[in-house]
């Protein structure tokens, strides 16, 4: 299929990059986009990953989680490695935003334009199951992919809403430590990803998209307490969305300044655009698929230097949820949860993060759903196989290419040697799923829906 680029869009790169710009546009119609795999600490570390891995991969310089994926045309979504959350397939431009900054496992942190939730995946992995990250999309469809991503890795401190900024503004206010806006854009930086945008792209687009940005930036800017940090970025390269926006951000907000990205994000950048001498732009970075292995990508990181009206969070109160029931569930599997951690909403029950934050508006997920009451008994969810498998204690371990497990993740129950009770299914020490089984019967508690395996950044 023959590509072509819009004239103005043309125009309008040969002014940003000059005598690169041949390079630049070759890279986007004759060669193929890179992609990239992350891989998941919380289920395995990246050593032992390695030793399994059936990939063929290259080491990332500046994510010591991340990888080059070098086979062509390996349909992923399928895999087993990746059904049992080892690993995120995620752009590796799109991997640069988190790593411009160290992360400290205490924080408190927004995602707010989180889905599919690529980028929440790697701040939960660098908090360490500390702190917490409320993962945010104003799309309520689209929290289905956050859902799946986040259960399928076994996070277990994202708590997921579908909530406005403004109103995220009103209920928040310098609280949290970090705010990732990966807002909204005009996509230039996917063309060679996804070529469909090259037909949409257009400058009226381009404006539309600048107002979401400002919005976003205006409103999450109140949520950020003094010595936090911002991380804006996108994937297009339009001055207008980038620069601009940053520009007028500071203007308007005095309280935050620009700060340098780490140095190994650095060598597979270039400075941000200087539009004016009043703000040093060279400390935003530009991320092309000519100079490093990648697509498009934009990032600027600001700190807020001072606090600005009062402190807020709203947040509900935690009551003592734990019944008899919910006792005799978790002595059962052998999982040991902090009581305070669990809450029951409705006929469904809650283990909370573990810094014990229960949202009150806009929930979707408040951390990991332990299951739910069905006439007096508990089912549990995958979520909670996923995220607390590995405390279990019967867990049956499978070889990638058992029989056995293939069945199992066709949904079909089992005829095998086991203990009664709950317990999950494991493959290389992480947990794929679970099951209940009663005289060497195993009944498959493996999602049926967990059809769309291609929900990747």
């Amino acid at each position: 299929m023959s590509i072509t680029l819009p004239e103005k869009f043309e125009t309008r790169m040969k002014n940003i990059l000059n005598e690169e710009y041949e390079i630049f546009k070759n890279s986007i119609l004759s060669q193929k986009n890179v992609r990239g795999l992350r891989v998941n600490t919380k289920k395995i570390s990246v050593s032992d990953f390695l030793k399994i891995c059936p990939y063929n991969l290259k080491k990332l310089s500046y994510n010591k989680d991340g990888f080059i994926l070098l086979d062509e045309n390996l349909h992923m979504g399928g895999e087993v490695c990746h059904q049992a959350g080892m690993f995120y397939m995620q752009e590796p431009a799109a991997m640069i935003p988190i790593n411009s900054i160290d992360i400290k496992k205490n924080w408190k942190v927004l995602d707010l334009c989180a889905a599919p939730g690529g980028k929440t995946a790697q701040i939960s992995n660098q908090l360490d199951g500390e702190g917490f990250v409320i993962a945010n999309d104003i799309k309520f469809d689209r929290c289905k992919a956050l859902v799946v991503n986040t259960e399928r890795l076994g996070l277990e401190n994202v708590i997921i809403t579908s909530a406005k900024s403004e109103d995220i503004c009103k209920n928040f206010l310098n609280y949290f430590d970090l705010v990732l806006v990966d807002a909204t854009c005009s996509g230039e930086g996917m063309f060679r990803k996804n070529p469909n945008l090259i037909s949409t792209w257009s400058e009226k687009n381009i404006q539309r998209c600048c107002s979401i940005q400002k919005e976003l930036l205006s409103n999450v800017a109140k949520t950020i307490k003094k010595s936090g940090l911002l991380i804006y970025s996108t994937c297009t390269y339009s001055i207008e969305e980038n620069e601009n926006i940053v520009y007028e951000f500071l203007k308007s907000n005095p309280a935050f300044k620009l700060i340098d990205v780490k140095e190994e994000i650095k060598q597979v950048t270039k400075p941000g655009i200087k539009i004016n001498n009043e703000f040093p732009f060279e400390k935003t970075r530009r991320f092309y698929p000519h100079f490093a292995n990648g697509e498009g990508q934009y990032v600027a990181v600001f700190e807020k230097t001072e606090t600005c009206g009062d402190s807020k969070a709203v947040l509900k109160k935690i009551s003592n949820s734990i019944t008899p029931e919910i006792e005799n569930f978790l002595k059962e599997t052998g999982v040991e949860i902090d009581k305070e951690r669990i809450q029951i909403k409705g006929n469904k029950i809650w283990v909370l993060p573990k810094s014990k934050i229960m949202l009150t508006n806009n929930v979707v997920n408040y951390g990991v759903k332990l299951g739910e009451f069905s006439n007096g008994v508990i089912i549990p969810s995958h979520s909670f196989f996923m995220a607390f498998g590995h405390l279990f204690k019967n867990k049956i371990e499978f070889s990638i290419n058992d029989l056995k497990l293939a069945q199992y993740l066709e949904g079909k129950n089992i005829k095998m040697p086991c203990k009664n009770g709950w317990g999950v299914i494991q493959v290389n020490n992480c947990t794929i799923g679970g099951f209940h089984c009663k005289n060497n019967n195993l009944i498959n508690y493996y999602p049926k829906n967990l059809t769309n395996k291609d929900i990747f950044e």
